[in-house]
């Protein structure tokens, strides 16, 4: 065998080698790739668990703040006419005085 023959067959084993480890590595790559993607995936359950959660106790909370507001608003109206009925007796009180200073 010539010298030519010896070096063109070392550079056919040395790039068949290259190419192998070049695939092995690239499989290992994808195996990698695949397990990180599968642990993406359930964080990403979890995180929507989670927001799931979150959003039925926002909901919950906005509904009981909306019945605490119709409940404040509706004391507030019964106020209002608690105190206008007290300024009409104010008036009253104060018209009861001026009569009876008028009689004295």
């Amino acid at each position: 065998m010539s010298p030519i023959t010896i070096a063109l067959l070392l550079a056919a084993l040395i790039i068949v080698i290259s190419i192998v480890f070049l695939v092995i590595h690239i499989i290992k790559t994808v195996k990698d790739s695949k397990e990180t993607l599968n642990h993406v995936n359930g964080i990403m359950d979890n995180f929507e668990k989670q927001t799931e959660g979150i959003t039925s106790q926002i909901t919950l909370i906005t509904d009981k703040t909306n019945d605490l507001s119709k409940d404040f608003s509706d004391k507030s109206s019964k106020l209002d006419t608690l105190f206008f009925g007290l300024d009409a007796f104010k008036d009253i009180i104060k018209q009861l005085v001026q009569a009876m200073k008028l009689m004295s």
